[in-house]
């Protein structure tokens, strides 16, 4: 017991003594600054008697003139450079402003001199007052050049004076080994021995940091490793502290090593420090646990360090801090979490005073001497809140089963969005900085709709998201805020097609109602977020997004094909599942399927039209020529349902919807005309090209339709649709055609559109050679009376048409004669 309270006393002595040297020293310090500033103050008084200005050599006058005493100018202050002042001589200091008139004679005969006190020189005072200036404006990291390193320098100042501390250490405690092996000491004596080695280490390191700073450091370093040391052996093995005290000691010796650290300006001091204070729990512990005191003593050291960061940038304390902290808290997670225990709430709370902590430590020193942020930098600030996303969410799954999952990603966004709103309004920090953290704003954003929602709702999110993005994007001229945008859109529309996979494609007990359904609502709602941004990028003046990879011109047209496919398939794919779960009815399904696409392409070639935009144009024209194209598959599932109808009760009036196929396919067939008219000359390749196509495309569509309903209308039970369909192709389809050429040619010259003339004829001479090679056989006679008559009173009545507007023709050849011989 004596031993231990001997051993109290001596630690007590030792750490207080330390202090009491460095205040000293410190103190006499001061007062020789004192007197040196008392001496420049001498000095500059005796200024203000003479001239303040460079020796002046005058000619010798012999006459001159006796001068008139005037009354001296009012003394003019000046102030003293800011660089030149010091705490002491911070007063301005009068200079007088000397007249012509009032110079003594004895100027004018010979040369100025400015009296200088005799203990000291000229550039002495110069030295001290430089030496007394404070240099608070230049950061510390700032004040001495990076010069090359010397290797031999290298060895002989720093590794060898490392490898000789570590030496000394290692000799004073074989030295205890030794004494404790002989029996020569007792426990506190050992101990003892520990602490005063320490200290006479430390305060040789303070003696010599005048001439051999470097020097003095590594002992002073040694010196703290030995009082860590010696506290261990005193607790751990000799049992001479309780745990508390002992706990309490190591915290006072690592303060003690940061404070060195600070004055010394060496890093390697506070690596020292934090390598002991996140040592010593592990040093003093006995075992039981306690969660709370660890990350409280953690979180004291850390804010240690935080301080440490404000005056100086050792970005390696960050990261050794920042090392220690997860790895400890990481352990503890991975081991020692238990949610009935309560860990959920505290792990949450201490992992955000964590953050709280390296987010200022990050950031203290650049804000405060407005530097900028290098990769290392970032690459922190990113990793601390990417490290407190992934553990807040983990410790929030436990508590209320998660539901503040969302909340928490909200108030993480909104953290970064305060400070990023507060940087971006002080014009001297750092933009990456504020870059940075508006990305963390946007990405904690997007993160927050599948964190908390489901299904849908994250779609929704993201399609809101995107457009207020944009347009924040533009209003602030942020690049960041665009360039999010773009990628929140892909989001959206990958998240849009997993929701019609999961809605429409998924088995379901209940049938979703027609339209007014969660599927078909949130394809309106991204439909409506596209048109928005659509806006939006049109207002933008930028001329490229993605740092310069992506053309705000191409991402406006890629918008107008990603709205006209995302409203082409909310429309097909809501039309397909109701018909398909309403009416079971395969024919009648695809029937609608064909419709939607004529009537979708009718309504996209419309609007293109209207927006006389050639290029748009030209490719929705190019898809409905195609889609014409496929018309022979429409018909054929319209025969299908067709047969079904005049077979069967199942279809009753859904037979009547197939009407919508030929119906649009004929409306987009005009569209078309309206498209090649204007925009191609009629010698044209596209336009003959057009003309052919278009017309047998409306013949075609004609012709299958007519023989749908020649079907239908005469069917009976029992009746062969196979001769219903023979009759219609011999009777119907050569009267169809002999009018269809009828119209051609009348139009052909009343437009003065030769194609449609020759195509006329062609038609004419095609129904001619299929009514004598085909028809003629196996008709009755009413069919072939009928047949014959119309269309020999066709042929008559173009005959007659021919003749009597000859003229037209002469006057076009005419004309492509002079044409010709202009050439």
């Amino acid at each position: 017991m004596e031993g231990a309270i001997v051993l109290l006393v001596l630690m007590f002595i030792g750490i207080l003594l330390v202090p009491i040297i460095i205040a000293v020293n410190t103190n006499n310090k001061i007062n020789a600054m004192k007197s040196d500033i008392g001496q420049i103050k001498n000095y500059l008084r005796q200024l203000q008697q003479i001239v303040p200005t460079e020796n002046i050599v005058q000619e010798p006058v012999l006459h001159q003139p006796p001068l008139v005493k005037e009354e001296v100018a009012p003394v003019e202050t000046r102030a003293i450079p800011p660089d030149i002042k010091t705490e002491e001589n911070v007063a301005e200091v009068p200079i007088p402003v000397v007249s012509e008139k009032t110079i003594p004679d004895e100027i004018y005969s010979e040369p100025i001199k400015i009296p200088i006190p005799e203990t000291e020189s000229i550039h002495e005072v110069v030295n001290k007052e430089e030496a007394t200036a404070p240099v608070n404006t230049v950061p510390p990291s700032q004040k001495s050049v990076k010069k090359k390193t010397n290797f031999e320098q290298f060895i002989g100042e720093k590794l060898i004076s490392i490898v000789g501390i570590a030496i000394l250490v290692l000799g004073i405690f074989f030295t205890v080994k030794w004494a404790i092996d002989k029996k020569l000491i007792n426990d506190a004596g050992k101990i003892l021995i520990g602490l005063l080695s320490g200290t006479i280490l430390i305060a040789t390191a303070h003696r010599l940091s005048k001439n051999y700073r470097a020097f003095s450091s590594i002992l002073a370093g040694g010196g703290i490793a030995v009082f860590y040391f010696s506290i261990y052996e005193a607790y751990q093995t000799y049992h001479l502290l309780p745990q508390t005290g002992a706990f309490a000691i190591m915290v006072l010796i690592t303060l003690l090593a940061v404070i060195f650290s600070i004055f010394y300006d060496k890093k390697e001091l506070a690596i020292i420090a934090i390598i002991g204070g996140f040592s010593t729990p592990f040093f003093v512990s006995n075992g039981s646990g306690n969660y709370q005191v660890l990350f409280s003593y953690m979180l004291i050291l850390n804010v240690g360090m935080f301080c440490l960061a404000y005056f100086k940038k050792w970005n390696i304390i960050n990261i050794v801090c920042y090392g220690f902290t997860i790895l400890i808290f990481g352990v503890w997670t991975a081991n020692e979490y238990d949610i009935s225990k309560g860990h959920d709430h505290g792990g949450f709370l201490y992992v955000t005073f964590f953050f709280l902590v390296f987010f200022g430590m990050n950031i203290i020193y650049n804000l405060r001497y407005k530097q900028k942020f290098a990769g290392l930098e970032i690459g922190l600030l990113l990793s601390n809140s990417f490290f407190y996303l992934g553990l807040g969410l983990f410790f929030l799954k436990s508590i209320h089963n998660g539901s503040y999952q969302g909340v928490f990603t909200i108030l993480l966004a909104a953290f970064n969005f305060v400070f990023a709103f507060l940087f971006f309004r002080r014009k001297t920090v750092d933009k990456n900085l504020i870059y940075l953290l508006i990305a963390l704003v946007l990405t904690f954003l997007s993160l927050t709709g599948p964190i908390q929602l489901e299904g849908n709702y994250i779609t929704l999110f993201w399609a809101c998201e995107m457009v207020i993005l944009y347009w924040l994007g533009i209003r602030s001229d942020i690049s960041v805020i665009k360039n999010s945008s773009v990628v929140i859109l892909i989001l959206t529309l990958i998240s849009l097609t997993m929701d019609w996979q999961n809605n429409y494609y998924m088995v379901q007990v209940n049938k979703y109602p027609f339209f007014f359904n969660k599927a078909f609502i949130t394809g309106i709602i991204v439909i409506s977020a596209l048109f928005l941004k659509r806006k939006f990028v049109k207002l933008d003046t930028d001329d490229s997004l993605l740092w310069g990879i992506l053309p705000v011109t191409f991402y406006r047209y890629a918008i107008d094909i990603i709205l006209v496919i995302v409203m082409y398939n909310v429309g097909f794919l809501e039309l397909q599942y109701q018909t398909d779960h309403t009416y079971r009815i395969p024919e009648f399904s695809k029937v609608i399927a064909w419709a939607y696409q004529y009537v979708f392409a009718a309504a996209l070639l419309f609007v293109a039209i209207k927006k006389k935009t050639f290029n748009i144009q030209k490719i929705v024209a190019i898809i409905s020529c195609f889609l014409l194209f496929l018309y022979i598959g429409a018909n054929s599932s319209i025969a299908n349902l067709r047969d079904l109808h005049v077979t069967t009760t199942l279809v009753g009036h859904l037979h009547a919807w197939h009407y919508l196929i030929p119906i649009a396919a004929m409306f987009l067939i005009v569209l078309l005309v309206q498209f090649v008219r204007p925009n191609y000359s009629q010698k044209t390749v596209p336009f003959k090209f057009a003309a052919w196509f278009l017309t047998t495309a409306f013949i075609y569509i004609l012709s299958s339709e007519i023989i749908h309903i020649w079907i239908v209308s005469i069917h009976e039970p029992g009746f062969s649709k196979w001769d219903a369909q023979l009759k219609a192709i011999k009777i119907a389809l050569p009267i169809l055609w002999s009018i269809s050429s009828l119209t051609l040619m009348i139009i052909g010259m009343r437009r003065k559109i030769k194609i449609l003339r020759i195509i006329s004829l062609s038609l004419f001479t095609l129904t001619i050679l299929k009514l004598f090679i085909y028809d003629i056989s196996n008709v009755t006679q009413g069919g072939k009376i009928a047949a014959f008559i119309i269309l020999g009173v066709i042929l008559l009545l173009v005959s007659f048409l021919y003749q009597k507007i000859k003229g037209l023709f002469i006057e076009e050849e005419d004309e492509q004669a002079t044409k010709n011989g202009t050439l």
